[in-house]
């Protein structure tokens, strides 16, 4: 057996690093394992087993007009298919819409088979109406479609009217002696520095909340293309003191020993990596009630805190957080027991159970 992982890049990020675990999963079991990306391996943030074999075969440009798009797709797609004929995989595992497009059109033809994975909400707010036709055509041809959130498993499974499998997220388990955790006056998130991650609302809430008012910190970890807005608005709010961003950072578990809180108020979400390795950490944690899966995971107050999505609800919530301190220590410890469903062992049999099934 020979899977192919496909993906544009292995940038930081939730879906980037999920191939790159799965990938490293495969190769250890003896699968032929190559990952196929339009970035150059110079990017990349998420390590893979040097038995891996790596295709970075390019191809990643911003479009600026229809011609250009139609272009370079084009072009990505006849890629793909040498990269097909070169190495002969017995499975094509795709991730992220305009890839699973790109990946169905370029196996026309080809003795393989093609698992499709969604991985975050995408409908008419964040997914181009080309983009949206393209997959409902494309995907009836998947040997299996997949997701990571119920909430994109109905919108799928009514747009192309077929059945669509939840396959959840991978979660490394860290084991750590108590003795490791330090916890801090410090809240913190990660993500993308995009409006979708919705941190515009979270300084705000911030600002407004007894946390800002008894000097603890807020830092989010992450970067993109909303850094100039955000620090623009930190300096507005008059929290430069108490709120920073960093950027992508490599050590990121030394950030989960120290924090008390861990926050999530996006817009949208599929299941995010990084609220799930902070249960696993045992912060407790605030989401927002748009959070994708996050909300059929996470009781109020049970194994985290749930919020409207509003600047006064998230205040309320982070309140809540502040004037009950000595309950949010038991909060995580339930957190983390959560999670245990999503350790990566568990969740990489799926996997593989799927992949000897469609093969």
């Amino acid at each position: 057996m020979r899977i192919m992982f496909l993906i544009g890049s292995l940038t930081g990020g939730g879906t980037e690093k999920v191939v790159s675990m799965l990938a490293n999963d495969m190769v250890s079991l003896g699968i032929a394992v190559n990952v196929v990306t339009f970035s150059s391996n110079s990017t990349d943030f998420f390590p893979l087993s040097s038995r891996v074999q790596r295709y970075p075969i390019g191809g990643l440009v911003n479009s600026d007009n229809i011609f250009s798009t139609i272009f370079w797709n084009l072009v990505r797609v006849v890629r793909i298919r040498r990269v097909i004929n070169k190495t002969g995989p017995t499975l094509v595992l795709a991730f992220l819409p305009q890839t699973n497009v790109l990946a169905l059109l370029a196996t026309v033809g080809k003795h393989c088979s093609v698992i499709v994975s969604e991985r975050n909400r995408r409908n008419a707010e964040n997914l181009s109406w080309m983009w949206r036709s393209l997959r409902k055509w494309t995907y009836p041809h998947a040997s299996v479609v997949t997701v990571n959130s119920v909430e994109m498993k109905e919108i799928l499974e009514r747009e192309l009217r077929g059945s669509v499998q939840l396959i959840d997220n991978p979660v490394e388990l860290p084991n750590f002696p108590i003795c490791r955790i330090r916890r801090e006056k410090l809240l913190i998130s990660v993500g993308r520095l995009v409006p979708q991650k919705g941190y515009d609302l979270l300084i705000g809430a911030f600002q407004s909340s007894l946390f800002q008012h008894d000097d603890w910190k807020l830092v989010v970890l992450g970067e993109g293309k909303d850094r100039a807005s955000l620090e623009a608005l930190v300096l507005e709010r008059g929290l430069d003191r108490q709120v920073s961003l960093p950027g992508i950072v490599k050590s990121i578990e030394e950030w989960y020993r120290i924090a008390s809180l861990f926050i999530l108020t996006s817009r949208y979400e599929g299941t995010p990596n990084a609220a799930l390795e902070a249960m696993a950490n045992e912060i407790p944690i605030l989401i927002t009630n748009t959070c994708g899966e996050m909300p059929n995971i996470v009781q109020d107050k049970v194994n985290g805190l749930v919020a409207e999505r509003s600047e006064s609800k998230v205040r309320e919530k982070l309140d809540w957080a502040y004037e009950n301190q000595p309950l949010m220590a038991g909060i995580g410890r339930a957190g983390r027991g959560t999670v245990q469903k999503y350790e990566r062992k568990a969740v990489a049999k799926k996997w593989l159970d799927l992949i000897i099934r469609v093969s």
